[in-house]
């Protein structure tokens, strides 16, 4: 049985890991994320490297196919989403009291013909634009720029990680582990309980919570775009964000887009609206969620799940939704094994 030991270089040992750690800290999401798609991937890789004849060419492959399915799409969608969740933000919170906030929800935003931003009509007019914006908000520009190419900095690296990493687990993500087992002072079942943890977290938030949110998202799009609702991709989005939120889940989108068609004067809309949100949008949590849950159940309660999403996003950022589940997660397991610990050291010492 695996015992650790204190001395001077288990201390070191434990100094050293704790410095990796913090090291690849700024790297942590790509690298979880890459884990887990290596190892919902690796019962296709045996297949894919049986008709390849080669399992790094099925790996490429299966990476290949990865980046085209999924990434390309999300970048327009993206770029989509950016574009309107500015304006929705702006034309929210400029509103003036509650009904005003639900009718801006639902209208299409309005160009300002004066604003600055206004399309010049002739090339003198266009320089004098030029200069008035420089002169005034030259600071700012710069700023945003400058955060803009950091951002994007971030993103390729992150890209890049991912991507390697993923391929880089699918080939040997069962050697590392094993490696692994060999090094930490666990006890081995106590290793693959934590390990399983680890995995189990990610089938359960990209398969049993992400297709099902990822579903409602996609349903109130449509719904959103056959109504005519503005900004329906940003709309959408946020309705399968909100559907992690328990009882109410997305009724906290489409109600209030209800509502505002009705305030708008489209009392028929609103009508389809509420219905549609009911039957299709909000019944999805209780047909996909089991559906799904076959394939990837966490095991959180809902109300556990709901707060540590939202807690990993105050302290993680955007990616908290991800990190968060996963240290409660982890947190949980080993408390489990803590428990069972203690009461095998109690039965054994009465025996």
């Amino acid at each position: 049985m695996n015992t650790f030991k204190a001395s001077p270089m288990g201390y070191l040992a434990i100094a050293l890991g704790v410095t990796v750690l913090v090291t690849l800290s700024p790297l942590m999401v790509p690298i979880i994320l890459a884990a887990w798609i290596a190892q919902l991937a690796r019962p296709l890789l045996d297949k894919v490297a049986h008709a390849l004849k080669g399992r790094n060419r099925a790996a490429a492959v299966i990476i290949t196919v990865l980046v085209l399915l999924l990434f390309t799409p999300l970048s327009f969608l993206l770029t989509a989403v950016i574009s309107g969740a500015g304006e929705l933000y702006n034309a929210v919170a400029t509103s003036e009291g509650g009904p005003s906030a639900l009718k801006a929800l639902v209208s299409p935003g309005a160009a300002n013909a004066d604003s600055l931003w206004a399309v010049p009509q002739s090339a003198e007019q266009a320089m004098e634009q030029a200069l008035e914006l420089a002169q005034k908000h030259g600071a700012q520009v710069f700023q945003v720029v400058g955060g803009i190419a950091g951002a994007s900095a971030k993103a390729v690296i992150g890209l890049l990680i991912f991507f390697f990493g993923a391929y880089t687990f699918l080939i040997e993500g069962p050697s590392m582990g094993a490696w692994l087992l060999r090094q930490v002072p666990l006890v081995p079942s106590h290793f693959k309980r934590m390990a399983g943890a680890f995995y189990e977290t990610g089938r359960g938030l990209l398969i049993g919570v992400g297709l099902t949110s990822l579903s409602q998202a996609l349903a109130a799009v449509v719904i959103y775009l056959a109504l005519g609702v503005p900004r329906a991709l940003v709309l959408g989005l946020v309705t399968g964000i909100a559907a992690f939120v328990p009882i109410v889940g997305a009724s906290l989108v489409w109600g209030p887009v209800a509502a505002g068609l009705f305030l708008t004067g489209h009392p028929l809309k609103a009508a389809v609206m509420a219905v549609a949100g009911m039957v299709v949008i909000s019944s999805m949590d209780n047909v996909l969620r089991p559906i799904f849950s076959r394939y990837g159940q966490l095991e959180l309660p809902v109300f556990v799940l709901f707060i540590s999403v939202f807690g990993g996003l105050v302290i993680y950022g955007p990616f908290g939704a991800m990190l968060g589940p996963l240290v409660v997660r982890l947190g949980k397991e080993a408390l489990t094994l803590w428990r069972e610990e203690r009461e095998l050291n109690h039965s054994l010492g009465n025996g």
